[in-house]
């Protein structure tokens, strides 16, 4: 099951004075270029290579 399909778009909760709402985000929207450019170019490069189903990102955010 995919996200869409337990938690359709639009769907909105509120927790507390926050609102919450589930929409969909294109990577650009999400990550920007300005930022992460040199990524998108890199990975493309070895799409190109080895094929876009063999090329992943795992990405480690901490505070």
């Amino acid at each position: 099951m995919s996200a869409g399909e337990h938690w359709p778009e639009g769907t909105e909760w509120h927790d507390g004075d926050r609102l919450f709402r589930i929409s969909r985000l294109t990577r650009r929207q999400a990550v920007p270029d300005s930022e992460w450019g040199d990524l998108w170019t890199m990975m493309g490069i070895l799409a190109k290579r080895h094929g876009p189903e063999n090329v992943r990102i795992v990405v480690w955010f901490d505070n």
